[in-house]
């Protein structure tokens, strides 16, 4: 409803209009000096060739709603008469490495065609690995590997030869082709000789939704991490790679028994950094996590990442601060300066904030929690965004202690307890935690 209500927006703005008759590379100079509101209001025709760059650009952009991806797909398949698989494939080469957001939602629409469009495509993606210099090409190639054959064997023993297991990782955990996916890259974290390689496989497993992470294989997994932590500094430890890994910890520990999390637990808090990490709701203007718990006086990071096309932040609050802080930044104009905080009001009430994040970006918070026990706020302020996008930072005295009989806060709009720590959104990968599973 969001994005639609954004298209028709944009659609009531006048047409923009470029030199379409130029060589190829003044076109795409001036496809890429559009902003997203002005390149979804781009002339073009499907009927034209002479406006395929303009639905490269429009799939390949990151930030667009998927609506506008969806159409581009449609008209270049019309276009250049190639089936979606193929136009999804050969567009992953447009994708810039740091682009994330658009390479996982061209990856995902590509792994979603049909399984004969992808086994036609096997063989050229065998080769496509000798050559490819992108590693989100690369990825694409095992992925259709892997989906193709329904299993990962052969694509793994390709990576090994060609030196690429990063990659393969990746497809693997996006895929899931295997039964066993966690065992496999679990393998990869408890053997690896060579630090990258054991770091590309737990940022793969960070990818596996959370009913996968089970089995033998979770202790093992985690006591890595934990040893990783012990051997890196405390300025190390909130670099995003650790920091990410530290999460994965707290998630694997939370799969354990009490008797064998606590250990685990407890190391982790003697690190002295505890890792919150909060992503966007696609199209739903909202934060998957409702509340989470931090020691009073410890060290905190929260990790943010927007997955949604429009922009976000957080921000910190007192108590009950979240209808005041809200409804102070619906007054504000964005500032000239893009180094400056974003929407962020001059209150006392505002304790931490982050300046506004863009799609497939990750913003980092590094604070040290108030040392007043309560239940602080945290809040998109961007203008309209606090009614639906807020939650909860209990503080509480000892972690350790409240870990043993937790209380679950007060959502600060309703004023009736959470129901759960995190939010649904229909997906399998996704499950309602309860209240007592706030980990």
């Amino acid at each position: 409803m969001i994005v639609l209500l954004w298209c028709a927006l944009l659609a009531q703005g006048a047409p923009v209009r470029i030199l379409i008759d130029q060589p190829l590379r003044a076109v795409e100079y001036q496809l890429d000096r559009l902003s997203n509101d002005e390149i979804v209001r781009i002339e073009r025709s499907d009927a034209d060739p002479k406006y395929r760059p303009v639905y490269v650009a429009l799939l390949t952009r990151q930030g667009l709603p998927s609506a506008v991806r969806d159409e581009a797909l449609a008209a270049l398949v019309k276009m250049d008469k190639m089936s979606p698989a193929q136009v999804l494939f050969d567009a992953l080469a447009r994708v810039k490495p740091e682009d994330e957001s658009i390479a996982d939602k061209l990856l995902a629409m590509l792994y979603a065609q049909p399984l004969d469009a992808l086994k036609a495509m096997r063989e050229a993606s065998v080769h496509v690995l000798d050559d490819a210099t992108s590693p989100v090409v690369r990825r694409g190639a095992y992925g259709i590997i892997m989906k193709a054959d329904g299993h990962s064997d052969s694509a793994r023993q390709a990576a090994v030869n060609h030196g690429q297991m990063e990659e393969a990782m990746v497809a693997m955990a996006d895929t899931r082709v295997d039964a066993d996916v966690f065992h496999v890259l679990a393998e990869g974290v408890v053997l690896a000789r060579v630090a990258p390689l054991r770091m590309a496989a737990l940022r793969a497993i960070e990818r596996l939704p959370a009913p996968l992470l089970t089995g033998p294989e979770v202790e093992p997994v985690a006591a890595v991490i934990v040893d990783m932590l012990k051997s890196a500094s405390s300025d190390e430890r909130t670099q995003p790679a650790l920091a990410d890994a530290t999460q994965l910890a707290e998630r694997l520990a939370a799969t354990l028994p009490d008797a064998r999390r606590a250990p685990i637990a407890r190391d982790l808090r003697a690190l002295g950094v505890r890792i919150v990490k909060i992503s966007t709701i696609v199209e739903q203007m909202a934060f998957d996590v409702r509340w989470f718990a931090v020691e009073a006086g410890s060290t905190v990071q929260i990790a943010v990442t927007n997955a949604d096309a429009m922009p976000h932040n957080i921000l910190i609050g007192a108590p009950k601060s979240v209808e005041a802080i809200g409804t102070a930044a619906m007054t504000m104009t964005l500032p000239s300066d893009p180094s400056a905080m974003a929407y962020v009001p001059n209150l006392p009430a505002v304790l931490e904030s982050t300046p506004l994040i863009k799609e497939g970006e990750t913003g980092r918070l590094n604070f040290t929690a108030p040392k007043q026990p309560g239940e602080y706020v945290f809040l998109c302020s961007y203008p309209g965004h606090w009614a639906r996008m807020y939650g909860v930072m209990l503080v509480v005295p000892d972690l350790a202690a409240w870990d043993a009989h937790p209380t679950v806060p007060t959502d600060p709009i309703t004023n009736q307890p959470f129901s759960s720590s995190h939010r649904a959104i229909g997906s399998s990968d996704q499950r309602v935690i309860s209240s007592s599973d706030h980990r």
